[in-house]
């Protein structure tokens, strides 16, 4: 044998030897029939693109976000997808530095986009959109030392000659007009300088921010300039109050949204009657003098959000404690108490309530130094991001037992093959939507493929019993009838135009069947199907093409 057929030889047995040898890295691990079926929205940080995709790991959309990197997305009611993405900046550097925020459609057309950056400015981490169509933005405020020294700061914890607030604002899309402000310069309070007009003691105002309060542990250099470190937002509308999560504090503060901009920079007004100072705080009683370490429940959390009213635990607030200890993260509900709906209980001299919290998941592998989120799904089951490495499980409510599992394959350059390693990868947060989903009405729902390179087959089943209320209808015409669910065979009955083609895809959008429709009563066999979900795909003479999601059962 000579040496070329030799080499050639080996290379084959070493080829296949690390092909059998190949473990998967990314992508499904796990989808469990007591998984919530529905839509998973992520935005790889790092990456200009976002994705959504099924139960099963398969895309049924991606966004192209020019040349900005994503940071966080959500889907709007009509099916566009709003998202921040990362502008670079000379005057600020800082954790969640985003600075842009734009709108695409379902196709991908870029539709509108509000930028926010200046020396003096910069929207940063999340936004809440709303149900007016506006959405809330996040910003970091640069005030001088001796600015901050008027204030009451302490000149020793400055860096640097400067101090970065938050304030919150509400802007209209398209015009990009300011409708509504809120600042926490405008509610700070000391026991430094008592020359100042904001001299006091925050133990007697808890309504109040200490503008020298001082987390020596927290672990990111530089935040001392950062130093609230605002890192989420959520809008509660039947409350009309804002909901953030104020990192650098291991706090969530509620503030009153039903003001106007002039209400919110003082102490009265509102329909709680409190203008812009704190309506609730809970997580850390030290940073407001009611408390000591053993007292502190929250350390560097992420992603408060109130609980929709018909879910489990409906009305409470959820929240990713990235810190539950130096080295694991959990997730827990906890329930303001409240005298009538919004107004929280005085807590008088005490701290303010509850002692502790009414769920909590822990897990000796959940640990999310930074970043990360989670998510109450309609069936009681809570979906968590674990940010760095973007692993992506769900757990159920009683037993909290993982039913879904996920792992992002999507790097700072893009989408890795399967079965490389995934380093450089990390995801802010996520959100599922339910297939009933206003924004899915009159789409294409069809699963194409995985996000990762070099994809396996799979295998998942979408469970359809999960789905929320009934199944979706995508798109039908009035008439059609059929048979949905279905068990044995489809059976499809046209009314008028009873010519064309129909093509049937499973859940992975594999194609099944294609066949011609030669009469007005169309039966295709379905014997050999797996239970789950299927896509019709009609096209008949002279109409336009019409989709529709059955289920079969089994």
């Amino acid at each position: 044998m000579n040496i070329e057929r030799f080499l050639f030889l080996l290379l084959i047995v070493l080829r296949f030897h690390s092909v059998e040898a190949q473990t998967q890295t990314v992508g499904i691990f796990l989808n469990d029939s007591l998984s919530f079926n529905g839509y998973t929205l992520f935005a790889p940080t790092g990456y200009n693109h976002v994705y959504l995709i099924g139960n099963c790991g398969y895309k049924v959309n991606q966004w192209e976000c020019g040349d900005h990197d994503s940071y966080m997305a959500y889907l709007l009611d009509d099916g566009s997808m709003i998202r921040t993405g990362v502008v670079q900046s000379a005057n600020f550097q800082g954790g969640g530095m985003c600075g842009i925020v734009d709108c695409y459609s379902w196709e991908g057309d870029l539709l509108w986009e509000f930028e926010y950056h200046d020396s003096q400015h910069h929207q940063h981490h999340d936004i809440a959109p709303m149900p007016n169509g506006n959405f809330l933005i996040i910003a970091w405020v640069k005030y001088s030392a001796a600015e901050a020294i008027a204030k009451g700061k302490d000149p020793s914890m400055l860096q640097g000659g400067e101090l970065w607030m938050d304030h919150i604002l509400e802007i209209e899309p398209g015009s990009g007009n300011i409708v509504w402000e809120w600042s926490s310069w405008d509610h700070l309070i000391q026991d430094f300088d008592p020359g100042m007009e904001n001299f006091g003691v925050v133990t007697d105002h808890p309504e109040r921010i200490d503008i020298n309060y001082n987390d020596e542990s927290v672990p990111v250099p530089g935040d001392i300039k950062d130093w609230m470190h605002v890192n989420s937002i959520d809008y509660n509308a039947d409350l009309d109050q804002i909901l953030i999560s104020v990192r650098n504090y291991s706090e969530v503060w509620i503030i009153d949204h039903s003001t106007t901009t002039v209400e919110a920079a003082g102490s009265t007004g509102g329909i709680y009657g409190k203008g812009g100072d704190l309506l609730y705080r809970w997580g850390n009683p030290e940073a407001y003098g009611r408390g000591g370490s053993n007292d502190q429940i929250l350390y560097y959390m992420h992603d408060p959000t109130w609980i929709p009213d018909d879910y489990p635990d409906g009305g409470k607030i959820l929240v990713f404690n990235n810190q539950h200890t130096s080295q694991q993260s959990s997730v827990l509900v906890f329930n303001p108490p409240f005298d009538a709906p919004g107004f929280y209980t005085d807590p008088g001299d005490e701290a303010f309530g509850p002692e502790t919290h009414d769920w909590i998941y822990l897990d000796s592998t959940l640990f999310g130094k930074n970043i990360s989120g989670s998510q109450r799904l309609p069936n009681g089951n809570t979906l968590i991001c674990e940010g760095p490495g973007g692993t992506f499980t769900e757990v159920t409510y009683e037993d909290k037992e993982i039913v879904w599992e996920y792992r992002s394959p999507v790097n700072l350059f893009g989408p890795i093959s399967q079965g490389e390693p995934p380093n450089d990868i990390s995801q802010f947060k996520i959100r599922r939507y339910g297939p009933g989903f206003s924004g899915f009405e009159g789409k294409e729902m069809i699963p194409g493929d995985p996000v990762e390179l070099d994809p396996w087959n799979y295998d998942c089943t979408i469970y359809p019993d999960t789905m929320a209320t009934s199944v979706e209808i995508i798109a039908e015409s009035s008439d059609i009838t059929l048979t949905n669910p279905f068990s044995d065979k489809l059976v499809l009955c046209m009314n008028t135009v009873c010519g064309g083609v129909i093509q049937v895809y499973n859940n992975q959008g594999v194609l099944m069947v294609t066949e011609p429709i030669a009469s007005c009563r169309h039966e295709i066999s379905a014997l050999s199907w797996p239970a789950g979900f299927y896509i019709l795909k009609i096209k008949r003479t002279g109409l336009p093409m019409q989709t529709i999601k059955v289920v079969k059962l089994d």
